[in-house]
């Protein structure tokens, strides 16, 4: 069965099928069991200001993501602006629309800073531990609204959605913190001398480089704070839409739920999280009460909205590709290269 399994992750031209069909799969189910037409003049009546204060928000969560960003590079000695890392998040939201969610951005924000640092792995390793601290963020988010709503007795926690999110999400959490412990570092130190693999070997070393940030106690706690501050606002952004389209559904409702989402969005199994992500918006804010029609008409409004942002990032991507061919025509004079 393994090899089975390996074998058709190795082929290439099924997983793209997959990440076709699935969200296809989905969408077509979730067309036919819900009233289109409703959806339709939900959208219909969408209030223009608070979709572009929705909108506004995102733009400031990559900001915000970018600043993060810069925290962890200073920390290995690299300096880049926040407006040239903020720069990168955009382009990331461009490549994240043909790949599954939040990795196109990724995988973008790694090949403009490894290139851009003359190929240092700690540029690299600086994204997926960001990316560990912006995950722990959502799962520390999620519980700490489940437990202020049990506390102060709101009606979402009642939910077996929820309840099944905050077990999930804690699992999760003690996952993600004993994988960054000082003891699994450790530990891969130990498997080190005994890899026989160059590969093994080079996986195991970058595996360490991003469990060294954890070392340094202020600077988690620096990024983690702004790795919450980060996803309280796309919770806002997308708290917004639901106001846009009338919805009366609570903002811990959104605390709760959101980060769920964002983790199924990541699978691999789409294209930007497309099906996944619309199945989810209505899996799990219909089972707290809202209306199917309005989860998925607030799902397609959050995936209109990345689509702007993919489109300034198309337009930052062709700015500097332009910029990268006229100096290849032209070369600049011979002068210190800095990341402002």
């Amino acid at each position: 069965m393994a090899q089975i399994i390996k074998h058709l992750y190795k082929n290439k031209t099924l997983r793209i099928a997959i990440k076709i069909i699935v969200p296809v799969v989905i969408l077509a189910w979730l067309f036919n069991r819900l009233d289109v037409s409703t959806i339709a003049g939900n959208l219909a009546g969408t209030d223009p200001f608070l979709l572009t204060a929705a909108f506004a928000m995102l733009c400031l969560r990559n900001v915000a993501g970018a600043y993060r960003s810069k925290v962890f590079l200073r920390h290995r000695g690299m300096e880049y602006s926040t407006a040239t890392l903020t720069r990168y998040y955009f382009i990331g939201n461009f490549f994240n629309l043909f790949l599954p969610e939040v990795v196109g951005r990724d995988l973008a924000r790694g090949y403009y800073l490894y290139n851009s640092s003359s190929g240092k792995t700690e540029s690299v390793s600086s994204i997926v531990a960001e990316r560990f601290n912006g995950t722990a963020a959502l799962f520390v988010l999620s519980l700490v609204s489940v437990a202020v709503g049990w506390i102060t007795g709101l009606d979402v926690v009642r939910y077996n959605v929820v309840r099944g999110i905050a077990v999930v999400f804690g699992l999760f959490l003690a996952a993600t913190l004993l994988i960054m412990h000082e003891r699994t570092d450790r530990a891969l130190e130990s498997l080190l001398g005994r890899a026989g693999f160059p590969g093994l070997k080079a996986g195991i070393s970058f595996a360490r480089d991003v469990i060294t940030y954890c070392k340094c106690p202020s600077l988690m706690a620096r990024t983690f704070t702004v790795s919450l501050f980060v996803q309280v606002i796309g919770v806002v952004a997308t708290w917004l839409i639901s106001r846009s389209l009338g919805d009366t559904t609570g903002f811990a409702a959104f605390l709760i739920i959101m980060p769920m989402i964002w983790v199924l969005g990541m699978l691999p199994v789409s294209i930007n999280g497309l099906g996944v992500r619309e199945g989810s918006f209505v899996v799990l804010f219909g089972g707290i009460g809202m209306p199917y029609e309005t989860a998925m008409a607030i799902s397609l409004l959050w995936f209109a909205l990345n689509i702007c942002l993919g489109i300034v990032g198309w337009i930052l991507f062709a700015m500097g590709e332009k910029t990268r061919i006229s100096e290849k025509t032209h070369p600049p004079d011979s002068t210190p290269h800095t990341h402002r």
